[in-house]
């Protein structure tokens, strides 16, 4: 069995520890795997650092460059590129555990799944705002629906890359620039057939950029979202449920305002409330063909 455990980076010298840390990973005899990582910078500029890298590997690192700007072209490019049995995804900010990949195979295989997600653990730094970490609102984990993942995140994933839903599926361009370009494709796959499930064990960890220390960041990821949550995942259950959709997400909104006064004194319950409001306002206005900011 062979795994194709892939990196897209955009000017970010510490991708070359998330190779570290994915090249010390313990797998099952039997199992191997390579590095594939591509580049969106216009120029290059992660060449010579994976280069570098590869040169000293245990495992063998191939570079693309994809450039862009757009993260589509390079999750794309590393699909094209890929020859595995199977394709994983981490982002080059996260440091994978070194049972990462063996509990992401163990997961798929005792499952049956065509995809599997793990979590994105957030390490936050000592001036975060103690409702961020009490919520510990910047981590991803698996989310259900009704009992089932409707869709998935690109953060951590693992996929079975000749599953029949999944051999001849593409990141779409046009999300390439507002995120949830992940959400879009994983909600595809599930609709064409791909069982998605959830692997507990195979964890990332993230160390949390100065920049999403905030409210306002975070407002509005959750905002688009909701977007895209509501154009490319809700949508899929038929005529019906867009029609039912803008009245029941506005009343989900209109209840979130309600429980934002509620919460005044506890800030943690105040923002978390703030932030669901936010994403079914993006809901809602998903169904007006709302368009979603480009947020990279």
């Amino acid at each position: 069995m062979k795994v194709n455990v892939c990196v897209c980076t955009f000017r970010r010298p510490m991708v070359e520890t998330t190779l570290r840390s994915l090249d010390a990973q313990r797998v099952p005899d039997g199992v191997t795997f390579d590095i594939i990582v591509a580049d969106n910078d216009e120029t290059a500029s992660a060449r010579r650092l994976v280069e570098a890298f590869a040169a000293t590997a245990n495992h063998t690192v191939s570079y693309i460059h994809a450039p862009a700007r757009n993260i589509s072209v390079a999750r794309n490019a590393c699909l094209d590129a890929a020859d595995g049995d199977w394709v994983a995804f981490v982002d080059d900010d996260e440091t994978a555990d070194d049972g990462w990949l063996a509990a992401f195979l163990h997961a798929a295989d005792d499952g049956g799944f065509d995809a599997v997600f793990g979590p994105v653990i957030v390490d936050y730094p000592e001036d975060a705002p103690a409702w961020m970490k009490e919520t510990d609102i910047h981590s991803t984990y698996p989310r259900y629906s009704r009992g089932q993942i409707m869709t998935g995140h690109s953060g951590n994933c693992l996929m079975r890359r000749g599953a029949p839903a999944i051999a001849a599926q593409r990141f779409l361009l046009d999300k390439g620039r507002t995120g949830g370009e992940d959400t879009e494709f994983f909600a595809r796959l599930r609709e064409r057939g791909a069982k998605l499930g959830a692997a507990p064990e195979a964890i990332v960890r993230e160390a949390l950029p100065a920049e999403r220390i905030s409210y306002k960041w975070l407002e509005r990821r959750w905002l688009r979202a909701g977007i895209t949550r509501g154009r490319h995942v809700e949508r899929a259950e038929g005529a019906l449920a867009r029609l039912v959709a803008l009245p029941v997400q506005t009343a989900k909104w209109l209840t979130c305002i309600g429980l934002i006064l509620l919460t005044l004194p506890w800030p943690a319950r105040h923002n978390m409330w703030r932030l669901r409001a936010a994403y079914y306002r993006g809901m809602a206005l998903s169904v007006l063909n709302a368009r979603e900011e480009e947020l990279y």
